[in-house]
């Protein structure tokens, strides 16, 4: 992928009718399985049920390309909770 000056903020670089990344469902290893596609741009690159991290997506991804948060970051859910139970 070509270095540009400025932040770029998309998932799928390059031609629109460029063939997916194959995906091994069932792999134990996410580096073997392969990325998980949730685009809404291009019905063909999509892969899987649901879209990306929603909204903050964009902040996460302004956060990691300004140098300001790091790319493996997990947020620390220590003393939180689910909204609602689901069975």
């Amino acid at each position: 992928m070509a270095k540009h000056k400025h932040i770029v903020l998309t998932s799928h670089p390059g031609p629109a009718d460029k063939k997916p990344i194959p995906v091994q469902w069932g792999a134990q290893d996410p580096i073997e399985r392969g990325p998980a596609i949730g685009s809404l741009s291009n019905p063909n690159h999509r892969n899987v049920i649901g879209t990306h991290s929603g909204s903050y997506a964009v902040y996460r991804a302004l956060a990691i390309a300004s140098g300001k948060l790091q790319s493996n970051h997990r947020a620390d859910l220590t003393n939180t909770s689910p909204a609602a139970h689901i069975c």
